[in-house]
């Protein structure tokens, strides 16, 4: 059986999750209480997430495993948009607390848009301007979030 890039870290990255949904298992069986369903310890939800990432982490490694080689193409990875909501989500990050949430999340939504090249400015101000009163509705009016829709 050859084994291409992507099957190899699908089976790593399968392996991986369930050791480590086991481990957690595991050591959460060990070290707490686990009680019943009716009455449950500090250690069942621990187990049940433990568990539940192990087959996850099991179901990613045998489908690595029964994979064909025509469906293990790597995907291109478009850098373009990689960059771009990475910038966005750093840019916000930097500018809510000196801007405040409005002009912040207008930013947000200006910058992560321009990753796809077929969209049209004017259509791309008019959902930034519409999320962040969107957003500002919901965090800071109807949330009572302690944020500042502008710092001017």
């Amino acid at each position: 059986m050859t084994v291409t890039v992507e099957r190899a870290r699908e089976l790593a990255g399968g392996t991986l999750l369930a050791l480590l949904g086991g481990g957690a298992a595991l050591k959460a069986l060990t070290s707490q209480h686990i009680g019943t369903p009716a009455n449950m310890g500090p250690g069942f939800f621990p187990v049940v997430l433990g568990v539940c990432l192990a087959l996850c982490g099991l179901g990613v490694a045998a489908a690595a495993l029964g994979k064909s080689l025509d469906q293990a193409a790597v995907p291109r990875v478009n850098v373009r948009a990689v960059a771009l909501v990475t910038l966005s989500v750093a840019l916000f990050a930097l500018t809510i607390r000196p801007l405040g949430m409005v002009p912040a999340a207008f930013l947000l939504v200006l910058t992560a848009g321009f990753a796809d090249p077929r969209t049209k400015p004017l259509t791309l101000v008019l959902l930034a301007g519409g999320l962040a009163a969107i957003s500002w509705l919901v965090f800071i009016v109807a949330l009572g979030m302690p944020l500042r829709a502008f710092a001017f």
